[in-house]
């Protein structure tokens, strides 16, 4: 399983504690027990903070079995879609299959994703156009909607004595079908609010590798950094534990 976003501040809370250390490496030796002592208190409570984040990773597992739900049956979904074409018993049968998994979809929703990637896959998420918006009911819409066009490409590519039965058939499936589009179309905002929450994380981790980071250099990081990011830290918890009930698409659902 991939590294969760409870893990990766977790980690980062660690380096933020290791960083004062740097910190006190590089002074004088006149200061160093003064900087020292401040560096000890400090990490002590980042540590503590860390090991809070850490003992959340559980909900990092339980977004990566929520990611392996919902990332097999969508493309159960949209390789069925796109085999109705294929035979007479694809033509048949896919759709309603189609029809069987997609109330699954919307129960796996129940399980809400309480983490994310870490923040090293928020970088290739944004280079391959994950947070483009396009979620997961947005997708599923398409799905099924396309799945209801191309029953009539069958029928359109049948022979023409039985054209008028598999005409019938496909009307009654694209009907069940446009009316499953419609529903996942009505839950698209949550793709917009799912995509909103990505961003506050995403924005959350970047804040506190950035900070961390200045520990390293700077007295003023060195001695309000630490307090920073310790006040902060139950409200990052309590953005971070804001469920998705949807996600964006390619790389993470």
């Amino acid at each position: 399983m991939s590294a969760g976003i409870f893990s990766e501040i977790g980690k980062l809370y660690m380096q933020a504690a290791g960083n004062g250390f740097y910190f006190t490496g590089n002074r004088s030796w006149l200061g160093k027990p003064f900087w020292f002592l401040i560096a000890i208190a400090y990490g002590f409570v980042l540590l503590i903070v860390s090991l809070i984040f850490y003992l959340l990773i559980v909900l990092d597992w339980l977004g990566n079995i929520t990611d392996t739900i919902r990332k097999s049956l969508l493309k159960i979904i949209d390789s069925n879609t796109y085999k109705i074409q294929n035979s007479f018993f694809s033509f048949l049968f896919r759709p309603i299959l189609i029809a069987l998994l997609s109330p699954l979809f919307l129960i796996s929703l129940l399980i809400p994703k309480l983490s994310s990637n870490a923040a090293s896959q928020f970088v290739i998420d944004e280079m391959s156009g994950a947070f483009n918006g396009m979620g997961a009911f947005k997708r599923l819409n398409g799905s099924v909607l396309t799945a209801a066009k191309n029953l009539f490409h069958y029928v359109a590519n049948a022979p023409i004595l039985v054209m008028p039965i598999l005409a019938i058939v496909a009307t009654l499936y694209s009907i069940v079908l446009i009316c499953i589009g419609l529903v996942f179309a009505i839950l698209i905002p949550l793709d917009w609010l799912s995509n909103l929450v990505e961003s506050i994380r995403r924005g959350i981790v970047r804040f506190i590798n950035v900070q961390q980071v200045k520990i390293r250099h700077h007295v003023t990081a060195f001695l309000f950094i630490p307090i920073i990011l310790t006040i902060l830290a139950p409200v990052f918890l309590f953005l971070l534990l804001i469920p998705k009930f949807t996600s964006q698409l390619d790389t993470e659902v």
